[in-house]
């Protein structure tokens, strides 16, 4: 008799270190809103898909481990992204780009580069999302 994996159970809501019942700035109640998160030093910088932002004093892992990765991808050591945000993809050199959408009020998509040894990885979850397109752009 083979056991059966259990699928990981995500939670709806994140709450941050240091939450204080009543204080919403430390809770995310939908991470599905989440476009991006970015590291940098020791803090985290969280873009939602309506352009606001929020700053943890948390490491990327942190989320990693909260996020349902089966919609958001770990990129490279600075990011992970939400899949429905990508708007395109391409090789520029020997790198593999991903463009994501533009948030609310700005003109420009963030660009971020795969880490090589998750280009494979990505390759493979790129198919869960039928929307995101190749990018026309050519090796620079």
């Amino acid at each position: 008799m083979t056991k059966k994996k259990k699928k990981k159970q995500y939670r709806s809501w994140i709450i941050f270190p240091g939450y204080i019942p009543g204080y919403e700035k430390n809770v995310i109640k939908r991470p599905s809103t989440i476009a991006w998160v970015e590291a940098d030093d020791h803090y985290i910088y969280i873009y939602f898909k309506n352009g606001n932002k929020m700053t943890q004093a948390v490491c990327l892992k942190f989320m990693e481990e909260r996020l349902n990765m089966e919609l958001f991808f770990r990129v490279n050591n600075s990011f992970i992204i939400n899949m429905k945000f990508v708007n395109s993809y391409y090789k520029k050199g020997r790198d593999l780009m991903i463009m994501l959408k533009n948030l609310p009020g700005e003109t420009n998509g963030i660009e971020i580069t795969v880490s090589k040894l998750l280009i494979e990885d990505f390759e493979e979850m790129k198919k869960r999302f039928p929307a995101i397109m190749r990018g026309s752009k050519q090796k620079m």
